[in-house]
């Protein structure tokens, strides 16, 4: 499952919630991607579903393992099997 983080501004109300993407604010990720800051929102609040090149963009980027982002196309390489 894909985790994001939205962390709230409870002293100035939900206008000014502070987004996060894996740890990055959205605008060092708008600017390292080019992807816009509307893209990047909705992929943190889930509106529009993170496809598989903009992963491999968000990965070449900022290094988040591609495992992480998409766990339903990429699995994770050091899975063990059962013995």
């Amino acid at each position: 499952m894909l985790t994001l983080f939205i962390q709230l501004d409870n002293t100035r109300g939900m206008r000014n919630a502070k987004y996060s993407f894996f740890g990055f604010q959205v605008k060092d990720v708008t600017e390292a991607t080019g992807f816009t800051a509307m893209t990047v929102y909705r992929h943190i609040k889930g509106q529009r579903k993170i496809c598989p090149g903009c992963a491999i963009k968000y990965h070449d980027a900022l290094g988040i393992p591609l495992e992480q982002i998409r766990p339903d196309i990429w699995r994770p390489t050091n899975e063990s099997s059962a013995s």
